[in-house]
């Protein structure tokens, strides 16, 4: 670099920073600045927030304000039962959904009360249950025999033993099981148990016993099961006599709650908890209180008795309020402040600019970009797998450096059916990872998928950059975009069951034909969805295929498309 170049930087330095120097003094209190000094996140908004509440979730209510109030002590917060048009939010069941206020346009579920039938884990019918499950009628039928073998009639024939039914003591969920069952009253045998852990004890203790209970009683805040004797009945939904693919939602409480979320569990067994409005809330104190109830707020819903949201229904709608910008300052506008603002941005830019060309110049890396997008046919033309590389189904790759540590990243196919992706949750270097197991997290604007790890070992290094930009994943999924560096634990047994190139590619033309059965079985050809998914001329998919879907796609992604991957087919 020539001296000449070193004295137009350092010249450039310092008019940057006296600009900035003069922005700061001429944004002083008084001023006339154009911007408010901005909160963080963390800072405490200060305002009043009206609120109702249906008298079933009047505790919750309370909870929740007195949450956010502890964390916000200058937001004042008016609590009432009665409904009232004048209110900012209301908070409500779907019970009394119908007794919201006029002119109520805007709903959005905040939680869920759900419930569950449950059987001891000692029930000597357990695997038969679960390959079949029991249907609402078989239920109903058992529940109104007065005989002493009711097994019989929930399994059939050959299946000794007298049933008996618990229920905890609330009239929400009675009401609930009639509905679901189809009868007009219920009669327990023996007596109702009067809490949810005092039921789970006792179907725990008779394993020939059936019982109704929250699923908050059963499962803690993170989707596990509390009581291990005990477990959820699965439900034959169509009554075939036999537990389908659509069906099976039973395998942890994770899958229980997201099956619940995209409508696989029977709506007659559960309620939503709503949070409602006149309109859309775009005040500042009504945001920050909804994102406490999509973020700490969710753990009181628990505390309470409900259940809260899985985390990419969360995260959607963490998405869709973003936190409001500073508001302007009436008055009028320092000049000189805006002068020094334009000239210091318009230096910023022209200096970032010219050491980005300068760097591009000379190091030329060589990069596999994404030059497809929307409107571009996902087909195997565009998809690339560079020799040389080790392959897994859970769409990642793997490649040993000179060192022994092992490489590993995403495959080009997963990126072009995620399209942008705007954020990654990683594991630590010293985590323990093992193949087949999650091991990365990949979001686009709030959607997620998880992906399992093509081989066990522990993480010596993750790829930082991916933190500041994460579309290197799309970008460059093979160079720039690895992910972990991973000291291997049985790498010459794993990698007989990875595939090289060649038999990868010949994978990826079925995984291609799946990828189209999938989006033909969620997508309808005659929702305006189909027309986004395809292109016009021979109705193929188009590249980015999830980017503008639902969450709900995206979960029966998750579980029908990238779980199933190994077992979809073989080369």
């Amino acid at each position: 670099m020539t001296s000449k170049h070193v004295a137009m930087k350092k010249i450039t330095f310092l008019i940057v920073v006296a600009c900035l120097a003069g922005y700061s003094l001429s944004a002083t209190p008084g001023s006339g600045s154009i911007w408010e000094a901005k909160t963080g996140d963390d800072s405490p908004v200060k305002g009043t927030i009206s609120i109702t509440a249906s008298p079933d979730l009047n505790d919750l209510a309370n909870r929740w304000i007195a949450g956010f109030s502890a964390g916000n002590p200058g937001t004042r917060i008016n609590l009432s039962n009665e409904s009232s048009t004048g209110a900012d939010l209301h908070v409500i069941s779907e019970a009394y959904k119908g007794a919201a206020p006029a002119g109520d346009g805007w709903r959005m579920v905040i939680g869920r009360d759900i419930i569950v039938p449950v059987i001891s884990s000692s029930n000597p019918y357990l695997d038969e249950i679960r390959n079949n499950g029991i249907s609402a009628l078989e239920l109903s039928a058992a529940i109104k025999n007065n005989a002493g073998s009711a097994w019989n009639l929930l399994l059939g024939e050959g299946h000794p033993g007298e049933v008996k039914f618990y229920a905890i003591e609330d009239e929400s969920v009675r009401r609930s099981i009639t509905r679901f069952i189809g009868l007009g009253s219920i009669s327990f045998k023996p007596v109702a148990q009067p809490t949810g852990e005092e039921l789970l004890q006792t179907v725990g203790s008779e394993p020939l016993s059936i019982g109704f209970c929250r699923l908050a009683d059963l499962l803690d805040p993170d989707g596990q099961t509390l009581m291990k004797e005990v477990t959820l009945l699965p439900i034959d939904r169509n009554g075939n006599g036999k537990l389908d693919y659509m069906e099976n939602i039973y395998e942890s409480g994770a899958s229980f709650l997201r099956g619940v979320w995209i409508g696989k569990y029977p709506s007659d067994l559960g309620r939503d908890i709503l949070l409602s409005a006149a309109g859309k809330p775009s005040g500042k104190d009504e945001i920050a209180f909804i994102h406490y109830l999509l973020n700490d707020g969710q753990k009181t819903l628990s505390m309470a008795g409900f259940n809260g949201l899985v985390l990419s229904e969360r995260q959607s709608k963490i998405d869709s309020f973003p936190l409001s910008e500073p508001a302007p300052v009436p008055g009028g506008i320092n000049v000189l402040q805006l002068l020094l603002t334009l000239i210091a941005g318009a230096l910023v830019v022209i200096l970032a600019t010219a050491m980005i060309i300068r760097y591009i110049r000379q190091n030329k890396p060589v990069r596999m970009e994404a030059v497809h997008g929307p409107g571009t046919a996902l087909n195997e033309n565009i998809l690339t797998a560079p020799g040389g590389l080790y392959y897994d189904k859970s769409h990642t790759w793997a490649y040993m450096e000179k060192n022994g540590t092992v490489k590993v990243g995403i495959d080009d196919f997963l990126q072009h059916v995620t399209g942008p992706i705007t954020r990654v949750l990683l594991k630590r270097p010293g985590d323990r990872v093992t193949k087949g197991q999650p091991v990365l997290t990949v979001m686009h604007k709030g959607k997620h998928l998880v992906v399992s790890a093509p081989v066990s070992g522990t993480i010596v290094a993750q790829n930082a950059g991916l933190f500041t930009d994460s579309t290197l994943l799309n970008d460059s999924p093979y160079t720039d975009g690895w992910v972990y560096a991973i000291e291997p634990t049985n790498w010459i047994h794993e990698v007989q069951l990875l595939l090289m190139s060649p038999n990868y590619k010949e994978w990826l033309r079925n995984e291609l034909g799946r990828l189209r059965d999938f989006i033909l079985s969620v997508v309808k050809p005659d929702t305006p969805e189909f027309v986004c998914v395809t292109l016009q001329d021979g109705g193929e998919l188009t590249d980015h295929i999830l980017s503008g879907l639902e969450p709900e796609v995206w979960e029966e992604f998750q579980t029908r498309f990238l779980d199933n991957a190994n077992s979809s087919n073989t080369i």
